[in-house]
């Protein structure tokens, strides 16, 4: 090594002494604010979709001629669902979901229609 390279490395390095990197303090504040602002995103986001789910299932259930009173009783039981999904997604996934760790949107959406099928196919089987 040449000695000029050895004085730009000594020089480097009292220069990396005299000037170590801050590291950034965690802000919890900042950070429960974020928390905040993503689980109401998420929260609006599967309100969303659960009610188009919901809509497009009684759609379904009307265009096969499902009986009124029967429409009536499947639209109660999917609208207490749906709230009953996104309490348990506000109180952090304790009835529903607390198969999981984190709240991904698509296995909320997933499990929710599981257990929409479940209550629309015992709708159908009334009506056979």
């Amino acid at each position: 090594m040449g000695f000029s390279f050895r004085l730009k490395l000594t020089d480097l390095l009292i220069t990396a002494l005299e000037n170590p990197i801050k590291y950034v303090e965690e802000n919890l504040e900042q950070k429960e604010t974020d928390r905040l602002i993503c689980s109401t995103n998420i929260l609006h986001q599967a309100d969303q979709t659960l009610r188009r789910i919901v809509s497009q299932t009684m759609k379904e259930a009307k265009d096969e001629q499902m009986l009124p009173y029967n429409l009536k009783l499947l639209a109660e039981e999917l609208n207490k669902l749906k709230a009953e999904f996104l309490e348990d997604l506000r109180q952090g996934n304790k009835k529903y979901l607390c198969f999981q760790q984190t709240t991904d949107l698509s296995d909320v959406i997933s499990f929710f229609h599981y257990e929409k099928d479940n209550i629309v196919r015992k709708y159908f089987s009334k009506q056979h």
